[in-house]
């Protein structure tokens, strides 16, 4: 990607990223045992954690050619990387010569290769020991702080685990006279809930990180992306982008915060919560999210959005088409708002 390195951030702005799950595993967690999903248990609510949604979009940004530094890979010897191994893989993918650089030209080199330290920050602290150059050791800080921080995803919705496929085994057989053999499928997965995150995007750590505008232009589209094109899994494949909101600021210092919270499950025109188990049997009131960026209209510079046609939302009572939501934006919380060209995901570079 080519950027305008001249198109600074100058002011903050806030992400509300919405995503539905349909018979999967939104987030498996290996303490509850046999890695099931992420279940509040006092609410009901699915849980999905912030390194989840963040791996989707790393892996998205990795598959569509950008140079990542945690990147989702093995060694060449099928070993976890740690952080040398990470770094050695950045120096060789991008067309930077770590080498010849030093001090702070190092670290501007290392953030202009690397969109995902830029965006998300990086444990970057290294073994002097290990086999890099020592420049690479010395110039490079210990942590870098992301200029975009996204919070744990929550369901809408209460989330029911299903229990028709627990014995679910696939048989295969083996040579003529021995038994057959079988392993457990990945079949630990909700029936149904919708996400909402919040994100932020913070404009003093963005210069500080050589984040521009181009770079959260290009999150937007890889967000909503990453839904679609890295849930390919068994456990992930259930899942789709419904609603994407990027509320950019006027005010540098201006933060609501939280603002998934505005958006509530509408229990009078959905259907009741156990027998939700599509996108079509729930609609989510927009109201409060209305009403609370109307109050903020002043701070506000443009909302950026994008909406799925399956997405049903409600607006003072009433159940409204997705493609309404903007004029509502406009004409009720006095905001200007652009819809987000997401575009086709580039052909990958394959060599076989």
């Amino acid at each position: 990607m080519t950027r305008n390195l001249d198109k600074k951030l100058s002011a903050n702005a806030e992400l509300i990223i919405g995503y539905d799950v349909q018979n999967s595993n939104h987030n498996g967690d290996p303490q509850a045992g046999d890695n099931r999903p992420r279940i509040d248990k006092e609410t009901n609510q699915g849980v999905a954690t912030s390194a989840r949604v963040k791996r989707f979009i790393r892996d998205q940004f990795d598959a569509e050619g950008e140079v990542i530094y945690m990147a989702n890979a093995r060694n060449d010897d099928g070993s976890k990387p740690e952080r040398e191994d990470l770094l050695d893989r950045v120096a060789r993918e991008s067309d930077i010569d770590f080498e010849t650089k030093d001090g702070q030209e190092l670290a501007k080199a290392f953030l202009d290769a690397c969109i995902d330290a830029r965006l998300f920050g990086a444990p970057l602290s290294v073994d002097p020991g290990k086999d890099l150059p020592s420049q690479i050791v010395d110039a490079l800080p210990g942590q870098i702080t992301g200029a975009v921080q996204i919070n744990n995803a929550k369901t809408y919705n209460q989330v029911f685990e299903a229990t028709e496929a627990e014995e679910l085994t696939s048989v295969i057989a083996t040579k003529k006279g021995k038994e057959s053999g079988g392993y457990g499928l990945d079949n630990k997965h909700i029936r149904y809930g919708f996400f909402g995150a919040n994100g932020i995007v913070n404009a003093n750590q963005a210069q500080k990180n050589r984040v521009v505008e181009d770079d959260i232009k290009l999150l937007d589209q890889i967000i909503w992306r990453s839904f679609k094109h890295q849930t390919i899994t068994n456990s992930k494949i259930g899942h789709l982008p419904q609603f994407y909101f990027r509320i950019q600021y006027s005010d540098g210092l201006a933060h609501i915060g939280r603002l998934e919270n505005e958006i509530e499950f509408d229990s009078e025109n959905s259907k009741t919560q156990n027998e939700i188990r599509h996108t079509d049997d729930i609609v989510l009131n927009i109201t409060p999210l209305v009403e609370i960026l109307d109050a903020h209209s002043d701070r506000i510079d443009t909302i950026h959005h994008n909406m799925a046609y399956r997405f049903t939302p409600s607006y003072r009572g009433e159940v409204i088409d997705s493609d309404a939501v903007p004029d509502i934006l406009t004409d009720d919380a006095g905001v200007d708002t652009s819809p987000i060209e997401i575009g086709a995901m580039p052909t990958p570079d394959i060599n076989w």
